[in-house]
């Protein structure tokens, strides 16, 4: 009996040293230890340990500069702090070179009358013609309009003004340094606005062909479609002889032939006199006062001399006088056709 007692002494004794050992270190061997969490919750933890050391020592880079907008795309700039652009002065020159070809001008014209003596005073707004042929092929389309009061005569029933609206549809195609065509279409609405019929409706259209032996000679060849009741068509035929470089340019082209020398020179501008001949008038579809449907045609023959300034940056214009002969009013139905005597004619234009 006695043995049994004293192992039950010494497993309880061992059992409390046991024990004992286990609570001074802290660790019982039935409870999770501290330490033992999760694998998912050690991941998560680790990766924002991971992006709050990033925070903290990693700079911010500043956004990239946005790209210049699409009307730059292409242009040369300079980019001097956040959001300055600077466009090359080399597009500015090209911008006035291109305005010294062509350009849209006002014109004024006045010439006399009164009773059975044709006066008219005339408004146009039209495209102007270039200097010279451009350095490469074009493609424009111009538009013009205007209207002409009529002053007289009293022996036939005109209306009191005539209206007008052109565009011009063409270009120029360079074939080579010495060839070029200039090839164009006019539709155009001829009319007091009472007549509004289709004869009122014009196509006209020129073709000419230019041949440069050098800087100073070219010549010209083609024609033009009026699509008038008296003149249909005209030959163009002639040279231009000279250029501006050297102060003088003779255009001697039918049917507008012009001579030109400068007459002074400065810094901004130049200023020449010339004198030149052309052909004026056109065909109207009008209604007489009894409402009779009729087309109506002018027509005369002008020499003009003026003075004309062309700024270097392109500006244009002049102002010039001239006399009108070989004058004739015409009309399909016979109706009062006239000849009015000469008359004084002067012009103001000037482009824009």
């Amino acid at each position: 009996m006695r043995r049994p007692r004293l192992r039950r002494c010494v497993l309880m004794w061992g059992f409390a040293l046991w024990v004992g050992s286990v609570s001074s270190a802290g660790e019982w061997p039935f409870s999770r230890p501290a330490d033992r969490r999760n694998a998912r919750t050690l991941f998560v933890d680790a990766a924002a340990d991971e992006l709050l050391n990033d925070i903290g020592t990693t700079e911010v880079e500043p956004p990239a500069p946005l790209p210049p907008p699409p009307s730059q795309i292409g242009k040369e700039v300079r980019i001097e702090g956040p959001g300055a652009l600077e466009e090359d002065d080399e597009d500015d020159a090209d911008d006035d070179d291109a305005q010294k070809t062509s350009g849209s001008g006002l014109v004024f014209s006045y010439a006399p009358g009164s009773g059975d003596h044709f006066g008219l005073f005339g408004f146009d707004f039209r495209s102007v013609p270039p200097t010279d042929l451009p350095q490469a092929s074009t493609l424009t389309m111009n538009t013009g309009w205007g209207i002409t009061w009529l002053n007289g005569p009293n022996s036939t029933d005109l209306p009191p003004q005539l209206f007008h609206v052109t565009i011009d549809i063409g270009g120029i195609a360079k074939i080579n340094d010495e060839w070029a065509i200039d090839l164009a279409i006019t539709p155009a609405w001829y009319t007091d606005w009472v007549n509004r019929r289709p004869e009122a409706f014009r196509l006209g259209g020129r073709g000419a062909w230019y041949y440069r032996f050098d800087d100073s000679v070219q010549l010209a060849a083609g024609f033009v479609y009026l699509n008038r009741d008296d003149i249909p068509a005209l030959p163009i035929a002639g040279v231009v002889l000279g250029n501006e470089e050297n102060g003088r340019r003779y255009e001697l082209v039918f049917p507008r032939p012009k001579m030109a020398w400068r007459i002074s020179e400065t810094e901004t501008a130049d200023h020449w006199f010339y004198v030149n001949g052309e052909l004026g008038g056109g065909s109207w579809a009008i209604k007489r006062t009894d409402r009779t449907p009729d087309v109506v045609t002018y027509r005369d023959y002008r020499l003009m001399s003026g003075f004309e300034f062309r700024r270097k940056k392109g500006r244009r214009g002049a102002i010039e006088a001239g006399w009108l002969f070989s004058r004739a009013i015409e009309s399909r139905t016979g109706r009062g056709d006239f000849h009015p005597s000469d008359s004084f004619i002067t012009r103001i234009w000037i482009d824009y």
